[in-house]
Order: structure tokens, then sequence, then C-alpha cells
């Protein structure tokens, strides 16, 4: 399957997080899709980890935008998705394998399971607002990365389609509020599928 190489024009609708999926670090907005974390050195550094409400659609872009930052740490935002949703939700988002069936993209690096897929993509703990980084899940199992809504390349394939896949994503360092949309719009080939 091709996929469009530029989604910045596609129509955005909120896609909210589940509101008993998400750590005791995360604000939602009234409509779930925009979370804040709280500020430290008030609270622990983690658990501000949000699961999407709905799986992911497959030919739609799951967009993560930043809305603010803060000075003074490094690394902030991690994406993914998952096929099992954790009864508990984890403090952070890891890379280092929990025996589901896990993607997650943070820093330049996706891992599936803790092993590391794919690297050099953009990096992640250097987001500024209103920057954004984007998943396509196609329905052949394709997995596609955004960054800005310009396709940066396909990072994953085999993901099991017939089986549900929820966003994930993890704010902390110095990321403190992101919004989560679905974009639609029309994959037009201009792009293969690598």
């Amino acid at each position: 399957m091709s996929v469009a190489a530029d989604v910045s024009d596609w129509i955005a609708t909120p896609a909210p997080f589940s509101g008993n999926k998400c750590g005791k670090n995360a604000v939602l907005s009234s409509d779930n899709s925009i979370v804040q974390r709280r500020p430290y050195p008030d609270v622990d550094v983690g658990d501000c980890v949000c699961y999407t409400v709905h799986p992911l659609p497959p030919g739609q872009v799951w967009q993560t935008t930043v809305l603010e930052t803060t000075t003074g740490w490094r690394d902030g935002l991690s994406v993914g998705v998952t096929a099992t949703l954790p009864d508990v939700v984890p403090s952070y988002l890891l890379s280092y394998g929990s025996g589901h069936h896990e993607w997650n993209y943070g820093g330049i690096t996706l891992w599936r399971n803790g092993r590391e897929l794919s690297s050099g993509l953009p990096d992640l703990s250097i987001l500024k607002p209103h920057q954004g980084v984007g998943l396509l899940l196609t329905a052949s199992g394709d997995l596609h990365v955004f960054f800005d809504g310009r396709h940066v390349k396909k990072v994953a394939s085999g993901l099991p389609v017939n089986d549900h896949l929820w966003g994930a994503v993890n704010v902390y360092g110095n990321c403190t509020k992101i919004k989560s949309e679905l974009l639609s719009g029309e994959l037009d080939g201009t792009v293969g599928p690598g």
C-alpha cells in the first residue's frame, strides 16, 4: 500500500484518551484529547502515560502534537501502539519489553517488545510546541511514521491488524502538554511502501 507524502492538510478530529487508562500525573481536557502533565517537582517524574479510548483505525494517521514544553529536562515524548491494554497503567512506556505486542517510538528509535526495530528517526526529545509525530497503521499491518505532517518511512510490518491496536503516549521530561488527533484524507500513492 502506498501512503500520502504529506498529511498536513488532512481533516483532524480529536482522538480521546481513556480517563481510566492514564497515569496519576495526567490531567485530561474536557474532551480527553489533550494531556497536561502535572508540574515538577510536585510530582514524580513518571506516571503520565495515556492510552486512547478507541483502537486506532487503519488508514488514518494518529497525530500527537506538542502544545507546551519546559526547559532543564532531557527527552520528553514517546508514542506507540499496543495490542494489549494493561490492567495497571505503567509509569513509562518501556522499550524493554513486557511480553505484549508493543511498538514504542522514543528519541530516534522504534522498539518492538524491547528490541530495536528502526533507528535514525526524527528525534522526539527535541520536539517544540506545534510540532508533532504521527503513526499510520495500514490494513496490511504496516506502521508508518510521520513528522510534522510529512511521511518519514515505514518502520514496521506484520502488526496484528485483526487485533485491536491502541495508541499510547508518554508525556515526560521537557514535554508538558500534548494533543491527540486522528487525521483523515486520501492515501494518494505519492510515497511507496518503504
